[in-house]
């Protein structure tokens, strides 16, 4: 039997036993990181009867509704056990109570026994390396009943599945591609993320949703966001541009097109006005700006990228916002 519970410094002295099991690097820095990032990052212990920690995962919670899973670990001797099952469930249910509607982690491309735990939780692939060969890493979404993305597939059953090995081009970028076809209608959604196959070395940004491209009942956007600098500090304004076209058959009402980001990113609009109205094959440009105040306290993460993601509302045609996010590395951090 075991238990999983939020950690404490008490189980410091576990952690590093734990590490040296796993054969994974640990220092004493990790403890002091943990303590001090705990508003943003949640480190998730399973501890058996006698009090062992025989299963650890992290969850990062900043930049709504983004959450990553990231480097869940089962001892050897406890796998099977369902460890694992429960450190996504726990995941899972606190990104959902905190308001981040979409999770994503990274594994193995040859991993089957982890892509058969996340496929039960809802896991998709969105960006895959262009071989598929062992050592290879890929990138998995989660999106819940409470994004467009859930909404579009409940009313269309019957649809095929397909990711891009390779970066496609869309509306003057190259980002990896995601998508749903009816099989009975023209109907189609398609996501398109920023972000690399792999680990996040190097000019490594954070996977996120770049562009989105809608069409069902006659209704149709084409939605992407273009950064114009690849940083952002507490100086100057940092800008992206929001484009959207009506690629429907029908006029297409915005009744709201709403910047989320995080308390200490100051984030500004150009909107002239509150609604919008598009024709189709009509087109807008909306900028907005952005930079961070003295309020900002996140520690670095997986990926140093800051992310303000952007609420569409459209009249008659989703319920729930499309949600596309623009994202700056931190000009603070080597």
């Amino acid at each position: 039997m075991f238990k999983v519970i939020e950690f404490t410094p008490t189980y410091g002295k576990g952690i590093a036993r734990f590490y040296e099991v796993m054969g994974e690097s640990f220092s004493p820095e990790l403890i002091k990181y943990w303590c001090k990032a705990r508003k943003y990052v949640k480190v998730l212990l399973a501890i058996n009867n006698e009090g062992e920690v025989v299963g650890k995962v992290t969850l990062d919670l900043a930049y709504k509704p983004y959450a990553e899973i990231v480097n869940l670990m089962v001892h050897p001797d406890y796998r099977g056990q369902g460890i694992g099952k429960r450190l996504i469930e726990e995941c899972v249910k606190i990104a959902e109570d905190k308001g981040f509607y979409i999770q994503y982690l990274m594994t193995d491309v040859s991993n089957f026994i982890a892509h058969k735990l996340y496929h039960k939780y809802g896991f998709i692939p969105a960006i895959l390396p262009q071989k598929i060969v062992k050592g290879r890493d890929m990138w998995l979404f989660r999106f819940s009943r409470k994004t467009f993305v859930i909404e579009y597939l409940d009313t269309h059953p019957f649809t095929n599945y397909n990711v891009s090995k390779k970066r496609v081009r869309y509306m003057d970028m190259k980002v990896y591609r995601i998508g749903w076809n009816d099989v009975l209608s023209q109907d189609h959604l398609y996501l398109y993320f920023k972000g690399q196959p792999g680990q996040p070395t190097g000019k490594g940004t954070m996977p996120r949703i770049t562009g989105v491209k809608i069409f069902q009942k006659n209704l149709g956007l084409a939605l992407s966001i273009h950064e114009t600098s690849d940083s952002i500090d507490d100086t100057d304004y940092s800008v992206f541009l929001l484009e959207i076209v009506n690629i429907g058959k029908k006029r297409i009402i915005l009744n709201k097109v709403m910047p989320s980001a995080l308390s200490g990113v100051d984030v500004k609009g150009d909107l002239d006005e509150d609604i919008i109205k598009l024709d189709p094959n009509e087109n807008t440009i909306v900028s907005f700006k952005c930079k961070l105040t003295e309020n900002f306290d996140v520690l670095p993460l997986s990926f140093n990228t800051i992310v303000i993601t952007i609420h569409v509302y459209a009249k008659g045609f989703l319920e729930h916002p499309i949600l596309l996010s623009a994202g700056f590395e931190r000009s603070d951090i080597e």
